[in-house]
């Protein structure tokens, strides 16, 4: 983890306050995560970042929703289509 990112969450975790917030923040945390990985993943598939123009003619094509069933209940998802 990059020293940036150590300070953003010193940050964050500076500011819980109890537990229920706590949980709203790894649960927002888990969503945003995922999302980031999948357009990491489309990055890498297409070949050119999100405004470049395409190598090819795969390109995005928007997003759809989905639901994520993990053990602290289901999660609402952006999954970016290509």
């Amino acid at each position: 983890m990059n020293e940036q990112a150590k300070a953003l969450l010193e940050e964050l975790v500076s500011k819980i306050t109890d537990k229920n917030e706590f949980a709203l923040i790894q649960k927002e945390l888990k969503k945003r995560g995922v999302e980031a990985l999948l357009n990491a993943e489309l990055e890498a598939h297409l070949a050119h970042q999100k405004g470049e123009d395409p190598s090819s003619i795969n390109k995005r094509n928007g997003f759809s929703e989905k639901t994520l069933k993990t053990y602290e209940g289901e999660q609402r998802i952006k999954i970016p289509r290509g």
